[in-house]
């Protein structure tokens, strides 16, 4: 009868194992996607900033446009996204890279235009809200 008892207290123990772990891989991956989501929102709002606060002319300047170089990585962890939207972050990122390391000042102005109207659309807006959402940021 005592050697029932330790089984059932083993097996009982296994199985707490088995929920815990499972419980705290779930979470881990939630704060993973979290922390994914806060980041890709901050980077693509320093973009907007930049665009925002250089209008075409002080594109002579040539300040340095700052982004995060691993966003694809960044991206892979954000399975909530629509296939529009990763569509619209590759673009973003696309033309930004092109912008950062064009050397022709016409090219630049183009670069310039398609993140401005990438920032700018509707579908840009939906993207940063639902981004917003799943990352838990206040709007402020």
């Amino acid at each position: 009868m005592g050697f029932n008892i330790e089984i059932e207290c083993v097996l009982l123990g296994a199985l707490i194992t088995v929920i815990t772990d499972v419980i705290w891989h779930y979470m881990e991956s939630k704060n993973k996607k979290r922390h994914s989501a806060r980041m890709l929102y901050y980077d693509i709002l320093s973009i907007k900033n930049y665009v925002d606060q250089h209008n075409q002319n002080r594109l002579e300047t040539y300040e340095n446009l700052r982004y995060n170089r691993e966003w694809q990585n960044i991206l892979l962890e954000l399975d909530f996204l629509s296939f529009k939207q990763v569509e619209c972050v590759y673009n973003l990122y696309d033309t930004v890279y092109d912008f950062e390391y064009s050397d022709e000042y016409s090219w630049r102005y183009e670069c310039f235009d398609k993140i401005n109207k990438i920032i700018t659309s509707k579908e840009f807006d939906d993207l940063m809200k639902k981004i917003q959402h799943k990352a838990k940021i206040r709007r402020g």
